[in-house]
Parts: structure tokens; C-alpha cells; sequence
């Protein structure tokens, strides 16, 4: 009887530690995906503010002629829908 007492006491502390090591792990990656969020946001936001300057810089007159000056077929597209942003609908 007390052998099968200790045998179930560690099996249920076996059990609690690899829980508790799962939702360290759980935790870890949950903060290092929002780390990681964040860098994204970030380097878009970078992106999108040298896409500014630069469009800033060239007036369509030198992009037309430098593309002539280059010889290269550019097919034009029409620009794609804009979708509703979310990104500042929260506060963010």
C-alpha cells in the first residue's frame, strides 16, 4: 500500500513539473511572437517612410524618362483596392 502511495505522489509530481515546463514554453513563445510582431511593424513602418521619401524625391516626369533612358518595358497596372486599415481603428 505505501509503495503504490509513493509511486502515484511522483507520477502526479512528474506530471505537475512537465506542466509547468509546458507552459513556461508556451509563454516563452507567445513572448517572443509578439517581440517578433513588433520588429515586423517596425520595419514596415520603416519601409513605408522610405517609400514616402523617395516618391517625395522623384517627380513622374524623371521616373518616365529614366525608364525611357534605360529601355525597359513597363507594363502599368492600375493600383490595387485599398482594404480598410485596422491597424489605427483600436488606438494603436
Amino acid at each position: 500500500m505505501f509503495a503504490k502511495l509513493v509511486t502515484l505522489t511522483l507520477l502526479f509530481v512528474c506530471l505537475a513539473g512537465s506542466m509547468l515546463v509546458l507552459r513556461q514554453q508556451r509563454l516563452q513563445l507567445a513572448n517572443e511572437s509578439a517581440r517578433l510582431h513588433g520588429q515586423v511593424v517596425d520595419l514596415r513602418e520603416g519601409i513605408w517612410d522610405a517609400q514616402t521619401r523617395a516618391a517625395g524625391r522623384m517627380k513622374p516626369q524623371q521616373i518616365e524618362s529614366r525608364i525611357q533612358e534605360a529601355q525597359v518595358a513597363v507594363e502599368t497596372t492600375p493600383p490595387p483596392a485599398l482594404e480598410p486599415s485596422t491597424r489605427f481603428a483600436h488606438g494603436n
